[in-house]
């Protein structure tokens, strides 16, 4: 029997003639995210699973046909757009938002060519492909087309236009790279931020969390909320068992026998793999039973729709008792955006940074500042966890690096001396959180170090900053000492006047 591992690696499904989605080859095993041509990992999880939604065949279908003209355009927006007291445009956060977003922003080409060229890759005829490659040429790439996709390569551009008479089934496979890569990376996160100025996306009073609100309340409605509560997971790192919950929700919705087995797999490569990089915490027991089941798993067989419930609600539970209580305690006391905000200072170490309480910000500050990393030194040598300065060092040190060439062996150091096991100074890190950042480490990722550094930032501000203040303390005492005691200074010699002393 072939490996569980080998069997359920697979994240992409297989279109006509066996050709993967380009969209399923950003998968953790997709050929595009390891070559990473993909510039870099989707800033959230959240969004990209809202941005597979949107992608998805059925749902293009209900918008797309309806906004080729720009009557249609103006009809659909007056459906999907509405305008807030201080003028802002609000957005559904659906397909039909997203739509309307890029028509308003002269960027729906990006998802009408997406379309195409899906279909593009499932016709079979040789004529009717060549026909279909130049309307996809005439409406999206010539220069001066109606919904031109901007920003398109000259390389990728000529080759497209040099295989046109030929039209291979992969013609545009690079441009949909680049297209879904701007879609991930800057036009939905850019849509994202716009729903969020929507009168419910922020504050006590305009949030529908209430205090009767349950987390599975959340849950169970399609809500822009879940996706807010997933943001706030992402800043403490645990945003990975909020997607899990929406992944086997949408696999409860599914009829099709070979829809079923390929969420199935996707779900396992994705969470409960062991060698995922986002693997969740949960039983290994109930994780080994959805693998077997998966083993011998068809096509033609549908899977059942509880497969992955005790799992659900494992995972559930703790998200309930842990995380939830803490969100809606911040939304309801309308201190969200407070936490936001700081959120952000935290990785900035900016000027403006209250350098006496105890913050990721302040910690970051001061190991920047030579006089103040001292002091942080000699508190965390008192206590015996001076490996936890080194290693925050280390990691802004790492982040500084432009090139691979650098990054490889700054990394491979660090890893050697803070996480590798038995290694000289180890750093107390969560295991899934080192095991997530190794493959990160061994591809020397820009990225590599930054959910090691933010935890131990956040260790350091809640067990070593009062410490630090008291070195602070301390060596302001010893300056004003040291000023009591120095001799006061001579006095000048009388002079004739001016500026001159006379001799």
């Amino acid at each position: 029997m072939a490996s569980t591992k080998n069997l359920l690696s697979g994240m992409s499904s297989a279109g006509a003639k066996g050709r993967a989605s380009v969209r399923g080859a950003f998968g953790k095993d997709g050929s595009l995210y390891k070559n990473r041509k993909l510039s870099s990992a989707p800033p959230s999880r959240a969004q990209a699973f809202q941005l597979e939604k949107c992608l998805d065949k059925k749902s293009l279908d209900k918008v797309i046909y309806q906004m080729q003209s720009s009557a249609d355009v103006e009809a659909k927006n007056r459906r999907t757009v509405t305008e807030s007291k201080g003028g802002e445009m609000v957005y559904q956060y659906n397909v039909d938002g997203f739509a309307a977003y890029l028509s308003a922003n002269k960027a729906l080409g990006v998802l009408l060519f997406w379309k195409e060229a899906e279909e593009y890759t499932m016709l079979f005829g040789d004529d009717e492909r060549k026909n279909t490659a130049k309307k996809i040429y005439s409406r999206y790439i010539k220069v001066g087309s109606e919904h031109e996709v901007t920003g398109v390569s000259a390389e990728i551009k000529k080759n497209i236009e040099s295989n046109l008479s030929e039209a291979p089934d992969d013609l545009f496979d690079e441009l949909q790279v680049e297209v879904y890569s701007t879609m991930l990376l800057e036009l939905f996160p850019n849509f994202y931020d716009a729903c969020m100025k929507g009168p419910d996306a922020s504050g006590s009073s305009e949030s529908k969390i209430k205090e009767s609100t349950t987390l599975k309340d959340v849950l169970g409605t399609p809500d822009f909320e879940i996706h807010k509560f997933s943001d706030y997971c992402r800043t403490i790192h645990c945003e990975d068992p909020v997607i899990f919950l929406l992944e086997v929700g949408e696999y409860r919705l599914l009829f099709s026998p070979s829809d079923l087995v390929s969420q199935a797999q996707k779900i396992y490569a994705t969470y409960l793999n062991v060698d995922s990089e986002t693997r969740i915490a949960c039983s290994d027991t109930e994780a080994g039973k959805v693998a077997k089941t998966l083993e011998t798993a068809t096509a033609t067989e549908a899977l059942p729709l509880d497969l992955f419930d005790k799992l659900y609600d494992e995972v559930f539970n703790t998200l309930n008792m842990d995380q939830w209580p803490a969100y809606k305690e911040l939304v309801l006391s309308g201190k969200i955006n407070e936490m936001k905000e700081q959120s952000l200072a935290d990785t900035s170490g900016g000027a403006d940074v209250d350098m006496t309480k105890p913050s990721k910000a302040a910690v970051a500050a001061a190991l920047r500042d030579p006089e103040q990393l001292e002091k942080f030194r000699a508190a965390a040598a008192a206590q015996g966890v001076k490996e936890n300065i080194d290693f925050c060092i280390a990691c802004q040190q790492y982040s500084l690096l432009f090139s691979n060439d650098d990054r490889k062996p700054k990394g491979d150091a660090i890893w050697k001396k803070h996480l590798n096991a038995g290694c000289d100074a180890p750093v107390n890190l969560p295991d899934l959180m080192i095991k997530k950042m190794r493959p990160k480490i061994e591809a020397a990722e820009p990225d590599a170090f930054d959910a090691g550094y933010q935890e131990m930032l956040k260790i350091v501000s809640d067990n070593l900053f009062a410490h630090y203040l008291r070195e602070v303390q301390k060596a302001e005492e010893r300056k004003a000492e040291e000023a009591a005691q120095a001799p006061a200074p001579a006095a000048l010699p009388k002079t004739g006047g001016g500026c001159c002393v006379v001799q």
